[in-house]
């Protein structure tokens, strides 16, 4: 598509800048959220061998947790992917954006995905009760949630830095053009 068939009417620039706000208030949650995880996380790897009971109730909690963290990232990727994406796409050229933001969204899909598929594993490590004989037997039981924090941190920030900062400054230059 070439510049000058881009689409940027304001219902259109508004329809985006509601979409691109939602967004930014998703990411703000799931970011503390994943913040909190890591800490409830760090708990459990430093908590005392007090009896497996103990430790099946913090792995049952996390992987609760974790569940309820997949799906609230999937609906969060689906507004990104069906609507904020394609609708940059649509309004601006690659070269309005460095780097563009096509690839910029592949370098999220790849933390993304490999953060839930990390995830997925850990629900499916613990979807039977675990037993836990050590402190070491937790810690490769908690290995798999630990990996997909950490690649889901890097999934936030890719989207931060290089998709909603740079969505939010085409935007606002857009309107100042406008």
């Amino acid at each position: 598509m070439e510049t000058d068939e881009r689409i940027t009417t304001p219902a259109r620039l508004a329809e985006l800048s509601d979409v691109l706000k939602t967004l930014q208030e998703e990411h703000r949650g799931l970011t503390q959220e994943l913040h909190q995880f890591d800490m409830a996380l760090q708990s459990a790897d430093e908590a005392p061998v007090s009896g497996d009971g103990d430790w099946k109730r913090t792995v049952q909690a996390l992987r609760t947790r974790a569940s309820a963290f997949a799906e609230q990232l999937m609906r969060h990727l689906k507004i990104e992917d069906e609507k904020l994406l394609p609708g940059l796409q649509a309004c601006f050229a690659e070269e309005d954006a460095a780097p563009s933001i096509r690839f910029s969204s592949l370098l999220m899909e790849q933390y993304f995905w490999s953060g839930l598929g990390y995830l997925n594993l850990f629900l499916e490590q613990t979807e039977q009760p675990v037993e836990l004989r050590s402190a070491k037997d937790l810690k490769r039981t908690l290995y798999h949630l630990r990996e997909a924090l950490i690649l889901l941190s890097e999934y936030f920030k890719v989207e931060k830095k290089y998709i909603l900062r740079q969505a939010v400054s085409m935007l606002d230059e857009e309107r100042m053009e406008g």
